[in-house]
């Protein structure tokens, strides 16, 4: 098959380029450790793949490069909002490629596949709480690869989405935080005219307050648990772009408010927390185009908050590669597994 790169645009043209002329020499499961020692990589992946087109790179080019990593961190979004069904068959696409990564992968959903399914473009619609539901069922009871006892992984027993765990002393944590205003957008009339095809508008509003207070339950543990365990960094994972301001930052004072910034208490805990955690800390978010991070996250209180905004969503069709080095003066970098393009500095707004 010719290979269908070729003809999509510059950064498909880039990653195809790079692929035929990647070649790692490290075995499959190897850990991608710098030799310099203090410094370690692991990737991450979202917002893919949208089309055909990315399903062939995602199978043939990216998915070769992930088997190097201890794990990989799925940011969400495993198909397209619109324009296509959310189905069964979908789900065991993505397990099937979970599996064949071959190291444990931490997946925490995006709005693509669920909240968006009763749209009207994704007929058949299905609810959103179903597909949640069968979300759960299928990746989190139990996780498709369990990683090694000495991580010390552990899932939340209310959302089992949200993970935890410590790799090389670094604390990890996953967070089900989705595009549409956190699931917010989703609060007003699904587009079916079966009604047995929707959830109510007050379900929705008891979904996102759960999600709100389990998500804010769970990030302050893993805080708490890195400073127990005198973790060198902290990285953060998650779907939806919490830098992105809705409403003024007005504050949703009731779970079935739209018209408000569902993201702001989440992003001002993190900030504080990162201010008191005093050591480096990675956020990493898929939902939006650039392909970008920055410092301006923390704001003056939490310099040593870094923000990853990560690759896909039609822009850079990849994967990334994420350096951890805590000791060093640039504690993170980052830059495409196969396309090896970096991320644009200071360029997310």
């Amino acid at each position: 098959m010719t290979n269908p790169l070729c003809a999509t645009g510059i950064s498909l043209l880039a990653i195809a380029m790079a692929a035929c002329a990647s070649n790692s020499g490290q075995a499959p499961g190897e850990d991608k450790k710098d030799s310099a020692g203090g410094s370690f990589s692991f990737a991450v992946i979202g917002d893919i793949p949208y089309n055909n087109d990315q399903k062939w790179a995602l199978k043939n080019n990216i998915t070769p490069e992930l088997k190097v990593y201890p794990f990989v961190v799925h940011v969400g979004d495993t198909k397209r909002g619109s324009n296509a069904p959310c189905t069964d068959a979908l789900d065991e696409e993505h397990l099937n490629w979970m599996n064949a990564v071959g190291a444990p992968v931490f997946y925490t959903p995006g709005d693509n596949e669920w909240t968006d399914c009763d749209r009207a473009s994704n007929t058949p619609v299905v609810r959103e709480l179903l597909r949640l539901e069968k979300l759960r069922a299928k990746f989190f009871n139990p996780a498709p690869i369990s990683p090694p006892q000495s991580w010390r992984a552990e899932w939340q027993a209310t959302m089992p989405e949200n993970a935890s765990w410590i790799y090389e002393n670094v604390r990890f944590v996953t967070i089900h935080l989705v595009g549409g205003n956190n699931g917010r957008d989703t609060l007003g009339p699904c587009e079916s005219a079966n009604p047995s095809d929707c959830d109510t508008p007050a379900a929705i509003a008891a979904a996102v307050a759960m999600r709100d207070s389990n998500n804010a339950a769970w990030v302050a543990s893993a805080f708490a648990k890195a400073r127990a365990e005198n973790a060198a960094a902290l990285v953060i994972a998650t779907q939806g772009d919490v830098t992105a301001v809705r409403d003024a930052g007005k504050i949703c004072a009731t779970p079935g408010q739209a018209d408000c910034d569902g993201y702001k208490e989440i992003r001002e805990l993190i900030a504080a927390e990162t201010a008191a955690f005093e050591k480096p800390v990675l956020f990493v978010h898929g939902d939006t185009s650039p392909y970008c991070w920055d410092r301006s996250f923390g704001g003056a209180s939490a310099p040593n908050l870094w923000r990853l905004n990560a690759a896909g969503d039609y822009m850079l069709i990849d994967a990334v590669k994420i350096i951890v080095s805590p000791e060093a003066s640039v504690p993170f970098q980052a830059e495409g597994i196969v396309s090896k393009l970096k991320p644009a500095e200071n360029g997310c707004r």
